[in-house]
């Protein structure tokens, strides 16, 4: 029901036949009838015509018209009318008149489909009506009511309901900020930060109502567009389009200068207006401002509407900000800047448009010095910039770009390579760890590679002040990453050790610039830096430690001998030297052999043995709750130990692996299966656990002297037997005053009779997993292959070697554990339990855990079993009993290291 003019009234009082009001009905039927001019609302005649949309049939009465519509266009006389015109008659207000009454016998199965799109804007609807601030439908009440900042009319701040993102169906409150643009508005969304995007649920494009058009842009821009017929989509009349973007484009710009007024002049104000949380600065709201209206541009194709929104940005924001300072400059926090888009001299692009690159670099007073805040942008401002101003884009002269790689090319001394004080070391470490390749885009990566191809090779400071390159520096870190280089850096000259104002990061920085190749020093320079020590006790007895643990110790050893060590510190070492305080005796032996002559080397072993053979009275021991401890210690180290355990053992360092396998021809390498059976013999010598690298010295001093190769692995020694005396009568000829390595030469026999029958006891090895052996069985010594000739599994096995079961003696346990540890041999098949070597430490640590089988026994194969069950028994898997395929090697471990045994050592409560 509505009280005006009637329909088709024309005459007095409605004189308006010149302006077609006698038409009303004519132009309600007939389709894009409508002559409307502003401020009227309504285009195409589209308002009356929406009825048919939830009625097939309305009815209405008007002064003397009385009819019903037929067909959408048909104006048919209305029978009877009384019932429209007595309920127009009740409603009537005071002199409103006859009035005019529509009646839809609205169809039910429409009006879901109909209100459904109506109910998800209806907020908007409300905050770009021109009058209706409120609409309820369906119990719901859409309304705006907002709240205007005195300073800047165009403003007003309030809530709308608008639907959920994640959810269409349900409808969400959110803060919203509206700029009135004179014939037009434009709708941002709030928080307590700053301005922020509307949801992707808004159209980007209102003419009164939302068109169809695509676009989230994360704004809402209400104007007179032309649009077609069913007022869905923009109207092919671009021009005039873009006039209307202008236009609103200038009521923006007002609006925004009355902001910027405000904010100047009283910003708490104005902050408590639109509710934007304590602390935050104008900046934050410019900020936010431009990365919704702009940043939302940015992300979007091109279309129409995104034309529309950014004619309407550039001549409201960008033309603005071109002569006033409300571009944000995107540094970080303690250099930010409100300035002018004509000031823009610098942006800084590609990694350096990564924040928290920018938030290390300006910590770097060489990077922060050169930075003029008022004149430099990120990317990110820079592309809002852009697109906001586009003569700022084209103005080349104006600014210039710069990358990192640019800045790192600054610190480059006349082309040489980059100098790193610990400032920037420990920055550009922070860089390089906070980024992810994954994370950042084609020009992002291209310049971080290009950036560490100029870190390769840096030069930090040493310990003097001077500038090294990082390769050939070592360092001290507490964070214990690398006991190799902490070795060294122990015992360097001051030139090759990195200055320790060098920090964490500075550290890791100089591990970035070495490459992967690390540290850069041969083992001769190592060998240089121990032989020339000055008469310092802590870098010589350092020196030591290396020699000892070191994992090129054995060929800096070796490189020392080569050297004239005779008149240096080295060839005073005796046992008492105040450098070996606190060592263990098998340690110093393991360093002091290297040096001395054989004469000192008998008598301490003598002394270790002797010493070795005293146990210690300890408290009951929980052998299950220190196996288990021992496990997982090894779990944990166990890498690490292996290692060194190889240093140790072989020559050169490694495990001849791959050599003890058999060639596709059935062949095997005599050098690493002898090396391996000498090895094992070496075990009958008595000698303890610090013994093992003058086992290994010794093969290492027969391929020095060329006995090796040229006759000790030579297949055949029977038929060489003159170049064997040849080596005896070489070794005798070469003493003086002293025999090196007497020991071993005394075991001459039995390195000629493991090498005379090297292939038959390397078969009988091979042939492990086929004697038809159980894991229990370790019958090593009796009937067996160590005993070919009078083993009956062996019978007519095509082998007839003499028996090795004292040549190896326990020996033969290490034997097998190492085809076991290398996987030379099948460990499905193999006897696990003939694996542990029942060394005398071994032995006095299991006596010391309450087995009396070990108490005063000797050196028996036949202890490996027992061994083994022992960790059978008491770990949680029979499996753990191997420890990983280590097999014996960390109860060794324990027993010889006292921290090790400290450490796992669990006593009884």
């Amino acid at each position: 029901m509505h009280w005006g003019r009637p329909l088709n009234a024309a005459g007095d009082p409605f004189p308006g036949r010149d302006r077609d009001y006698h038409r009303d009905l004519e132009k309600m039927l007939i389709v894009n009838a409508s002559n409307k001019e502003p401020p009227a609302t309504g285009k195409f005649g589209l308002g009356f015509k929406s009825v048919f949309l939830a009625c097939q049939e309305p009815q209405i009465v008007s002064s003397r018209l009385s009819l019903r519509i037929l067909g959408g266009m048909l104006p048919m006389q209305l029978e009877d009318d009384r019932d429209l015109r007595r309920l127009l008659r009740e409603h009537a207000p005071a002199g409103g008149g006859a009035g005019t009454g529509i009646r839809l016998s609205l169809d039910p199965g429409s009006i879901s489909p109909l209100l459904d799109r109506f109910h998800k804007m209806a907020g908007v609807l409300c905050c770009f009506a021109k009058s209706i601030r409120q609409i309820d439908l369906g119990g719901t009440s859409f309304t705006w009511c907002p709240s205007s900042l005195e300073q800047a009319p165009a403003f007003g701040i309030g809530s709308l309901l608008v639907p959920d993102p994640k959810d269409m169906s349900v409808m969400t409150r959110i803060q919203a900020m509206r700029i009135g643009l004179g014939d037009g508005a434009i709708l941002f969304g709030l928080d307590g930060s700053g301005v922020k995007s509307l949801p992707e649920t808004i159209p980007s494009l209102w003419v009164l109502a939302p068109t169809s058009e695509d676009a989230a842009l994360g704004v809402a821009l209400n104007g007179r567009f032309d649009v077609n017929a069913a007022r869905t989509s923009l109207a092919d009349r671009e021009e005039h389009n873009h006039a209307v973007a202008e236009a609103l484009g200038r009521g923006l710009k007002n609006a925004l200068e009355d902001l910027r007024l405000a904010a100047d002049q009283d910003w708490e104000t104005v902050r408590h207006a639109i509710g934007l949380n304590e602390g935050v600065t104008p900046y934050d709201l410019w900020y936010s401002l431009w990365r919704s209206l702009l940043g939302g541009i940015q992300k979007r194709e091109p279309s129409k509407v995104r034309s529309l929104v950014q004619c309407t940005a550039q001549v409201g924001l960008g033309e603005l900000a071109w002569s006033r300072s409300l571009l944000p400059n995107g540094l970080p926090t303690t250099h930010r800047a409100m300035i002018r888009v004509s000031d823009v001299r610098l942006v800084l692009r590609d990694a350096l448009s990564i924040p928290s690159v920018l938030e290390q670099l300006f910590g770097w007073s060489h990077f922060a010095d050169a930075i003029a805040p008022r004149e430099t942008v990120s990317a990110e401002i820079h592309e809002w910039a852009t697109l906001a101003h586009p003569p700022y884009a084209t103005a080349r002269a104006q600014w210039k770009s710069s990358r990192l790689a640019d800045w790192v090319s600054k610190l480059m001394d006349h082309g040489q390579q980059v100098r790193l004080n610990p400032e920037p070391a420990r920055i550009w470490d922070a860089i390089f760890d906070s980024l992810k390749l994954d994370d950042l885009n084609k020009g992002q990566r291209k310049d971080l590679e290009d950036t560490e191809k100029l870190f390769n090779g840096a030069m930090f400071q040493d310990v003097t002040g001077c500038f090294a390159p990082a390769a050939e520096l070592l360092m001290a870190d507490p964070s214990n990453r690398d006991s190799e280089e902490r070795m060294r850096w122990a015992f360097a000259p001051d030139r090759h050790k990195l200055n320790t104002d060098y920090d964490a990061a500075g550290r890791n920085m100089l591990r970035r610039c070495r490459g992967p190749s690390g540290f850069r020093a041969d083992t001769r320079q190592l060998a240089r830096w121990i032989r020339e020590l000055k008469d310092n006790e802590e870098r010589r007895t350092a020196a030591l430690v290396y020699l000892r643990d070191g994992e090129l110790a054995t060929r800096v050893i070796s490189d020392l001998r080569t050297m004239a060590f005779d008149s240096s510190w080295l060839s005073d070492l005796r046992q008492e030297s105040p450098y070996f305080q606190n060592w263990p005796r098998e340690q110093i032996l393991q360093v002091l052999v290297q040096f001395k002559s054989t004469e000192s080397q008998d008598r301490f072993v003598s002394e270790q043995e002797h010493d070795s053979d005293q146990q210690e009275s300890h408290r009951p021991v929980d052998v299950a709750r220190t196996l288990l401890k021992l496990r997982d210690f090894w779990q944990r180290h166990g890498a690490v130990y292996i290692k060194e355990y190889e240093q140790h053992i072989y020559p050169g360092g490694v495990a001849p692996v791959d050599a003890l396998r058999s060639d596709d021809d059935g062949n095997g390498d005599r050098s690493a299966w002898l090396t391996l059976f000498l090895l094992g013999h070496f075990h009958t010598m008595g000698f303890g656990q610090g013994h093992r690298n003058q086992n290994r010295g010794f093969l290492e001093m027969c391929r020095q002297q060329g006995w090796w190769e040229q006759v000790f692995a030579r297949a055949d020694p029977r038929n060489n037997f003159e170049a064997w005396m040849g080596v005896l009568d070489a070794y005798i000829d070469a003493q003086t005053d002293a025999q090196t390595y007497e020991h071993w030469m005394q075991r001459f026999p039995a390195i000629y009779r493991l090498a005379c029958y090297l292939d038959d006891y390397r078969e009988l090895m091979l042939g492990l997993p086929i004697w038809g052996w159980t894991d229990g069985d370790c019958r090593l010594a009796q009937d067996n292959v160590l005993k070919p000739r009078a083993a009956s599994k062996l019978g007519g096995g095509g082998i007839s070697a003499p028996p090795f079961h004292k040549t190896l003696g326990i020996g033969a346990c290490f034997v097998v554990r190492e085809l076991l540890r290398l996987k030379v041999v099948d460990g499905a098949k193999v006897p696990h339990a003939c694996a542990y070597v029942p060394t005398k430490k071994v032995r006095v640590l299991l006596a010391q855990w309450g087995y009396e089988q070990f108490e005063g026994t000797g050196a028996d194969i036949g202890l490996s079993k027992e061994i083994h069950a022992i960790l059978v028994e008491h770990l949680e898997q029979p499996e753990d009993a191997r420890f990983d395929g280590a097999y014996d090697i960390p109860l060794q471990l324990m027993a010889y290291d006292s921290q090790v045994k400290s450490s796992c050592t669990v006593y009884a409560s």
